[in-house]
């Protein structure tokens, strides 16, 4: 079943901090702790140049995909989501370092799209947000877990560790630059009576900087979040 885009409530969008809700897309599973592997992520500081800007892009298996871009120098972010179809369901655009949120959904078959103002509080956790490295997440992220290395190989002159971790009932296998530690390519595999099932595939990228990612080429319509309404 493809998921229905829904209006927003601008009451409850303007209550939240919205890139927080955003980033949900590689945390799905709880994980016990565990202890720390022999294979150590490498320590060297990882900078997003000011040229790039950070691209994820979520495969589910089912077809349906997300696909997320923050660009760090000038604090805007955007995240689409896509049914197996290839249609758009939601779009959403924070600009303006974390102030600005637009909203475009899939009504029926009709793009439409809403835009509102964040809340100053609101407005400046995104700030804070917008200037973190998603990959430097996700290296992190690395570090909580013990690995084994499959293999290493090279991929477009970058050398690649491929690793895997198993926990509960998940297998993650994850390419990553040997030099940065940061991922290239991440497989969860569900696992069920002994045999794995794909979930998903998950890329990590650093794109060329474009703004037409961030512009809106059909109507939006403006709207007022209540900040009154909010509570602190």
């Amino acid at each position: 079943m493809s998921k229905k885009w829904v209006k927003p409530s601008i009451t409850i969008a303007a209550s939240v901090a919205l890139l927080s809700s955003l980033y949900f897309t590689t945390d799905t599973f709880a994980e016990k702790s565990v202890e720390k592997s022999n294979y150590v992520i490498a320590e060297s500081d990882f900078e997003v140049p000011s040229s790039k800007i950070e691209y994820i892009k979520i495969s589910h298996e089912n077809g349906g995909y997300e696909e997320h871009w923050r660009d760090i120098e000038n604090k805007q972010e955007r995240h689409d989501t896509y049914s197996a179809d290839g249609e758009l369901i939601n779009r959403l655009i924070v600009t303006d370092s974390g102030k600005k949120v637009i909203s475009i959904g899939n009504d029926n078959g009709e793009l439409v799209a809403y835009s509102w103002d964040l809340p100053t509080k609101d407005a400046k956790e995104n700030n804070k947000i917008l200037k973190n490295s998603l990959l430097k997440q996700e290296k992190d992220k690395l570090k909580d877990k013990k690995w084994k290395i499959q293999k290493s190989k090279t991929l477009s002159d970058t050398p690649i560790d491929v690793i895997e971790t198993t926990y509960d009932s998940f297998k993650e296998v994850v390419e990553l630059d040997q030099t940065t530690g940061v991922p290239v390519e991440k497989d969860i595999y569900e696992i069920k009576n002994g045999n794995e099932e794909k979930i998903r595939t998950e890329t990590f990228e650093l794109l060329d900087n474009s703004s037409d990612l961030f512009k809106v080429d059909i109507k939006v319509t403006e709207v007022a979040a209540d900040d009154t309404k909010k509570k602190n």
